[in-house]
């Protein structure tokens, strides 16, 4: 009777919604052990000790409210932030820095841990991590003093620290991987086992055609666009071999023998002499691609003449020719198993077929341009196919139904690979190289270092490396779980397209590939109103010229006008048949001026949104239009290699400026004085007088390979960045109006949009790509010039440039050869043991 009336009979009873409740605890016992019923409750609580308390603006336990100092170290010391490493946990990671964005008081004693460290090394833990969660949060530390901080094993991956003060700083066991460090102060710091997430890059000095590692990961073998075959040792990265061959190439599986187009041939060699064994001809047009099945028993090979060809390793036998696509064949791969191949055509198909019978299996549709590579993933249940036009699909190999679709730019992808175990797929093409997620496709990492296209890639047998071929000349070596750890705060899936800031310089505005308009607070980079309703690409977004209104032009064939301060819709003008590339204010505001694919240049009222002037002439798509400062001109540039002067008033064209190739960008100089156009197929900038419509010569400016720029407020001054991430700045005071270098900078990567700005909190320079957006405030001090990010957000990667490391201490020889390819300044250093 006592046991039917005790706690353990109601406890234990077989009640339904009793058993329910009793097997629901988060808290389970089996003897002595407990544990939680999932490790995420286990993470939310200790997550909750370390942020305590939860809610803003209360007073911290653990922390403290003294001001006394030894006090405050002391609260630190014992703190749980002090007591383990958390860099390593995610989850709990990404709740921190979450509450970090919604808790002042919170994020405020994380910059304080941070702080502490540099008097006291025993909060050296707390302050790893304090750092670690800010990163992750978005805190920038551009300009910080960072002098003396303690962060041994902190995660700062991705953070911007541009011109940081971290002289003597502890940074033993950090994680820099895509770290912005751009002219930071890191002389005498520790830097024993500091991570850069990439190895030094090998100089090849020509464009790299195809990059393969062997299946023991001994070698890699790559090819020019000279048909040269090199061959390097990976254990040093020393360069053992180079002969003649061509540029596709794929090494045996099991043998030492690696296989080489020759024009309309494929030649058999051993991997280290290059001596031919065998020659397997039949193709009747050049070689495009070549894979070996995982036995290393067949070969096969992608052509021009439209066919797959599948060859006996051993005698050279064509035991198939496979028929059926009507374009180039660009990519051919054989399945895990070995019983299938899959190829890709400029045909704009994906094709399977059986490798025993030659038979055709299943036709992919899906692509609308030439699709350049094809993969297996290594189950074989799945196949990759990447095109000329920056679409990645997934497809089930079994069925042929198409499963995911990648979002990426609309630019040319060339490379795509399985991991080794099938857990990620790499792509690399025009906009670098990018890291996803096969089974939901989603973007795991991006990694910017090339200052060109990456033209091939490879994983390494183990898959702790890719290797990346580029049109640069040069092959990067990356360390795929630190560039794939994490995207941080500042990356997005979706593509950042154009920049513009108001004229007082108070507000940025961004476009992007997602359709949203995004107003920013231009010294913080704190957020402002979304403004939402495009159905595409916003290729431009703009400012009128008081600041009340913002223009976007779109994908969607729209052009919209905007509340700067509201966000909300003003007006949205129709009329265009296509999508709409560039708009643009005329100076007074009272007029907007748009042009796009249909060819056409048009005129709207922005106060009724009533249609003007349709200006018609090119023939091509219009990439860019604007009005000259006094508004008596317009010009457009378009894909018909043409610039277009025109009259507003009357809307009559004036003249016609003529160049050899399409034209992407253009920009009247603030006298009007000057057009001036970049083409991007040959980044060669020009310039035109406005009244005459000769050109322009200016030598200096003619030698770079441009590929955006922008006139400084007084028009004395040039900004333009080149294809290899170098930023220069001009000034226009030589007697025959050529230009000299007054300041230099690498940024890494290539820009396609900029603007600079004189606004009342100072001068301004915005540049923008498909995957990133900055914003520098520009400084003048007596003729000279710096530059200091304020903010950015996108395209992480790893920048060292102008960084002083004089007297750092810890780096390996490895990491002092990536510093100084990287453009640091590195005197007196000491090796690690």
């Amino acid at each position: 009777h006592y046991e039917k009336l005790s706690w353990k009979a109601a406890f234990f009873s077989t009640d339904t919604k009793v058993t329910m409740l009793r097997e629901s605890s988060p808290l389970t016992r089996s003897g002595n052990q407990y544990q939680f019923l999932h490790r995420s409750i286990l993470e939310y609580l200790f997550s909750r000790v370390i942020s305590d308390p939860f809610e803003p603006f209360q007073t911290s336990a653990h922390f403290g409210s003294s001001s006394d100092t030894s006090e405050s170290v002391e609260s630190f010391v014992a703190h749980p932030l002090n007591q383990k490493s958390i860099v390593g946990e995610p989850s709990i990671l990404q709740f921190l820095a979450e509450r970090a964005e919604l808790d002042p008081l919170f994020k405020s004693r994380l910059f304080a841990a941070v702080e502490e460290s540099k008097a006291d090394a025993r909060v050296s833990q707390a302050a790893a991590n304090a750092i670690s969660i800010l990163v992750r949060a978005g805190v920038r530390f551009n300009r910080a003093d960072l002098r003396g901080i303690r962060i041994p094993g902190a995660d700062i991956s991705g953070g911007q620290f541009d011109s940081a003060d971290m002289q003597g700083a502890d940074l033993s066991d950090v994680n820099l991987t895509k770290t912005w460090l751009r002219q930071a102060n890191l002389s005498e710091t520790k830097m024993i086992r500091i991570q850069f997430g990439e190895l030094p890059y090998l100089e090849v000095g020509e464009m790299v055609s195809e990059c393969v590692f062997s299946s023991d990961g001994t070698l890699l073998a790559l090819s020019t666009e000279n048909w040269t075959i090199v061959v390097y040792e990976t254990a040093t990265w020393t360069k053992i071999v180079s002969y003649a061959g061509g540029y596709a190439v794929a090494i045996s599986p099991t043998t030492r023998e690696l296989a080489k187009h020759h024009e309309t041939t494929v030649q058999i060699c051993d991997i280290l002499t290059g001596k031919v064994r065998l020659v397997l001809e039949g193709h009747d047009n050049v070689v495009n691609c070549i894979s070996y099945s995982s036995e290393g028993s067949l070969i096969a090979t992608a052509s021009t003449d439209c066919t797959v060809r599948i060859w006996s390793t051993s005698s050279g036998d064509t035991l198939h020719t496979l028929h059926g696509h009507t374009g180039s064949v660009l990519g051919v791969v054989f399945s895990p198993t070995g019983l299938q191949v899959v190829s890709c055509s400029g045909d704009t198909t994906v094709r399977t077929w059986d490798t025993q019978t030659g038979e055709s299996l299943l036709i992919l549709e899906g692509h609308h341009h030439s699709i350049r590579s094809v993969a297996y993933s290594p189950d074989g249940r799945q196949i990759a196919s990447a095109d000329d036009d920056g679409r990645l699909e997934l497809w089930d190999a079994h069925t042929g139904i198409l499963t995911h679709e990648l979002v990426a730019p609309p630019l040319a992808i060339y490379g795509v690979v399985y991991s080794p175990n099938g857990h990620q797929l790499a792509s690399g093409g025009q906009e670098g190289l990018r890291l996803w997620d096969p089974l939901n496709g989603e973007l795991l990492g991006t990694l910017l270092g090339h200052t060109n296209s990456v033209s091939s890639l490879s994983y390494s047998p183990n898959g702790q490396h890719i290797a990346s071929g580029s049109v640069d000349g040069t092959v990067r070596l990356w360390d795929v779980g630190q560039a794939s750890s994490h995207e941080g705060a500042n990356e997005s899936t979706y593509e950042w397209r154009c920049v513009n800031i108001s004229s007082d310089g108070a507000w940025t505005v961004t476009g992007k590939q997602d359709g949203t308009v995004q107003l920013w607070e231009t010294r913080t980079g704190k957020p402002g109103a979304i403004l939402g309703g495009h159905e595409g690409t916003v290729y431009k977004a703009q400012f009128s010229p008081c600041g009340e209104r913002v223009v976007s032009a779109s994908e969607d064939s729209t052009v919209r006008l905007w509340c700067a301060h509201t966000g909300r819709s003003v007006n949205i003008l129709r009329g265009h048949t296509g999508p709409v590339y560039s708009v643009t204010f005329s100076p007074s505001g009272h007029q907007l001026a748009s042009g796009g694919r249909d060819r056409t240049v048009r005129f709207w009222d922005t106060a009724t949104g009533k249609p003007g002037f349709i200006l018609k002439g090119h023939t091509d798509d219009i990439n860019g239009v604007a009005f000259s400062p006094s508004g008596h001109q317009i010009a457009s540039c378009s894909e018909d290699k043409t610039v277009r002067l025109w009259c507003p008033f009357k809307g009559e064209q004036l003249m016609v400026l003529r160049h050899t190739e399409a034209l992407d960008r253009l920009m009247f100089s603030p006298d009007g004085l000057e057009v001036f156009s970049i083409s991007w197929g040959t980044e060669e900038p020009l310039c035109w007088d406005t009244q005459s419509g000769k050109k322009i010569d200016q030598p200096t400016l003619e030698e770079l390979r441009m590929t955006c720029f922008s006139y400084s407020p007084c028009g004395k001054r040039l900004a333009t960045v080149e294809n290899d991430g170098m930023l220069r700045l001009w000034d226009r005071t030589l007697e025959d109006g050529d230009w000299s270098e007054v300041y230099a900078s690498f940024f890494g990567s290539f820009f396609i949009h900029m603007q600079w700005i004189q606004g009342l909190g100072g001068m301004y320079l915005a540049v923008s790509r498909y995957a990133a957006v900055r914003v520098w405030e520009v400084v003048e001090v007596g003729g000279s010039y710096t530059l200091h990010l304020l903010w950015g957000f996108g395209g992480n990667g790893l920048s060292l440039a102008d960084a002083d490391l004089s007297g750092a201490v810890g780096l390996s020889p490895v990491d002092l050869t990536l510093v100084e390819q990287h453009g640091a300044v590195s005197k007196s250093i000491s090796f690690s043991e």
